[in-house]
């Protein structure tokens, strides 16, 4: 191999390398989350205080340094390309007042078009991905020729002859094209190659290897140390590649021989991928689509219960919504959507009990319980599982945060309370402050709720805060009622109390989703035979009734002049008047 082959290998190392680094450059600009107001854990916040420190290095000093480092090096591996492609490029700068430098300039604006088509090619996209792989190799195959015909030493450049501009016999011509037409086609193999690699390595490191559902410092290093490793790697073999294929002039025995090492390397790099590919498919389902699509489960019910919200708005006293037919739930990078049904959440419970290393799927799992058995109004299953959710992932767990201020002050919802504000695991940023003393303060813990208060004014958080302490506490407040459906009591139903702390407009309609109840939902109760609940234990705060029965009882197509509901019941105020009774609440439609 000549010296400036060897230096070309080198350069291309080297650009390998640090687009690596460039490409965990900007996946840690855009996954370091502004955590501040926020519920973390130590560790968590240990890993956010690290990565922040090395965002700034790298926005600062750091990102002058590798953006140089790439021009340079860049720069000098297309020379060395040109170099590598035609020996004789020496030849023609020394004569470059002749037609040898019109050659030499001719083939440097091809190597830079080339450059430009390539880019273009690899980075456009198109609504059909197919059409858009098609393209990427047509595109790259036949510049890659075209760049080989004109400045190659078996093409048109030839060896900057000062006397011709003669094109090289047609045997020479068709052989230097289909070089040039092979180095192209390794070329997107090797960039598939390389973009499958880093799509499913970055799942498995997101979702499952740096044991976190959000941003770690582990996770990081992972990315980091996998994309330098997997562009060190692509970047000379495709160096080797364009040496072995190169139009110069040279024995066919000779290029048999320099293809033997990068197709070797090829075929190595390829079947170590294949065998981590096929273990992580085994072991953490890397291979599968979605969590639907390993345990089989389609991603709608067929059937659907009614939800009757009866609304504090006068001019529309019912609101009548078909129940979620799906639940979906999301990783660092996944998202999962499966049928809403307890037999389907029972799946995955035995899913996640049967992957306790983890798998991809595992965080989007746990949120699918936490949403699905709300959606259910499995309150107990529901709450367990958001709190399981919360311990490693930030939306349950800010979710949860709010939950603790309407939540029924029994023993138990405060002792899990306590375990999210305890300090020698948490640590909360202003917002989340300022949601647990408002938290102390719904279970009548006013010293608490005060000392929460001055972390949050330290921590930086904003709004009148004083009168949060102004809420009347209440602990034994109870709302209780009888619900009538067309003369009857419904027959299976349950009644559940929201709260409307979230809203932002009291009169604004409560639409209840899969992700909304981790917030609002308060408590659910069966009714009785006769159509009668209760609530109790209930905090200060204003409340929303709504009934969830089946659609034989109340169709969820029920036009909104075809419904009444007498009395209708209004806001639900829970404050100094500790108990409320809002009698018989009568539902009539036509059907």
């Amino acid at each position: 191999m000549k010296r400036i082959e060897k230096l070309f290998l080198v350069a291309m190392t080297v650009c390998g390398i640090t687009a690596g680094a460039a490409v965990a450059g900007v996946l840690m600009a855009i996954a370091v989350p502004a955590t501040s107001p926020y519920l973390l854990t130590l560790a968590e916040k240990a890993d956010v205080a690290r990565l922040s420190g090395y965002l700034g290095w790298l926005t600062g000093t750091g990102m002058y340094l590798i953006s140089l480092m790439a021009l340079v090096v860049g720069i000098a591996a297309l020379t060395l390309l040109l170099g590598v492609i035609n020996p004789n490029i020496v030849s023609g700068a020394k004569n470059w007042r002749s037609r040898a430098g019109a050659k030499l300039a001719v083939s440097i604006a091809a190597l830079i078009g080339w450059v430009a088509v390539l880019t273009a090619a690899i980075g456009g996209s198109s609504e059909s991905q197919l059409i858009h792989q098609v393209i990427q190799v047509l595109v790259v195959a036949s510049t890659t020729a075209l760049l080989w015909f004109i400045s190659g030493e078996t093409g048109w450049a030839g060896i900057f002859s000062t006397s011709s501009w003669a094109l090289p016999p047609p045997g020479e011509r068709k052989r230097t094209l289909l070089l040039g037409a092979a180095v192209g086609l390794l070329a997107v193999a090797l960039i598939g190659m390389v973009e499958w690699t880093q799509g499913k390595y970055f799942i498995l490191v997101s979702e499952v290897l740096d044991r976190s559902g959000e941003t770690s410092f582990l996770g990081y290093q992972l990315l980091a140390v996998g994309f330098i490793v997997m562009l060190g790697t692509a970047f000379p073999l495709c160096g080797w590649f364009v040496v072995a294929l190169a139009p110069v002039t040279r024995a066919g025995t000779d290029v048999k021989q320099l293809l033997k090492g990068p197709a070797a390397l090829y075929a190595i790099v390829a079947i170590m991928l294949l065998i981590g590919y096929g273990y992580a498919g085994r072991k953490y389902d890397l291979d599968k689509k979605d969590l639907a699509a390993v345990l089989s489960l389609p991603a709608t019910a067929a059937d659907s219960g009614t939800i009757v919200i009866l609304h504090p708005d006068k001019e529309q006293p019912v609101t009548i919504q078909e129940g979620p037919r799906a639940v979906s739930g999301s990783g660092f990078s996944l998202q999962s959507t499966i049928g809403l049904s307890e037999e389907n959440l029972k799946k995955v419970e035995a899913y996640l009990a049967a992957h306790p290393d983890g798998s991809v799927f595992t965080y989007a799992a746990r949120e699918i319980l936490f949403k699905g058995y709300h959606a259910l109004w499995e309150v107990k299953n529901g709450l367990d599982w958001q709190v399981k959710a919360a311990g490693s992932q930030l939306i349950p767990r800010m979710l949860l945060l709010a939950r603790f201020q309407v939540l029924p002050v029994t023993d138990e919802n405060l002792r899990l309370l306590i375990s999210f504000s305890d300090e020698s695991v948490w640590s909360a940023g202003g917002r989340s402050a300022l949601a647990i003393a408002k938290g102390y303060q719904h279970f009548g813990r006013t010293g608490d709720a005060k000392r929460w208060l001055d972390k949050a004014r330290a921590a930086g958080a904003e709004g009148a805060m004083d009168d949060i302490l102004k809420v009347p506490v209440v602990v034994d407040g109870a709302i209780h009622g009888r619900i009538i459906v067309n003369g009857a009591p419904p027959k299976g139903a349950r009644v559940a109390l929201l709260s409307t702390q979230a809203q932002r407009d009291a009169k604004e309609v409560i639409k209840i989703s899969d992700l909304s109840l981790g917030k609002v939902l308060v408590d659910v109760k069966p009714l009785s035979p006769d159509g009668r609940f209760s609530f109790d234990r209930l905090g200060s705060g204003t409340y929303v009734v709504a009934v969830m029965t089946t659609r034989e009882q109340i169709p969820a197509a029920v036009r909104s002049g075809a419904r009444t509901v007498r009395p209708a019941p209004g806001p639900i105020r829970v404050g100094p008047e500790r108990t409320k009774d809002l009698g018989t609440i009568e539902i009539v439609f036509k059907p």
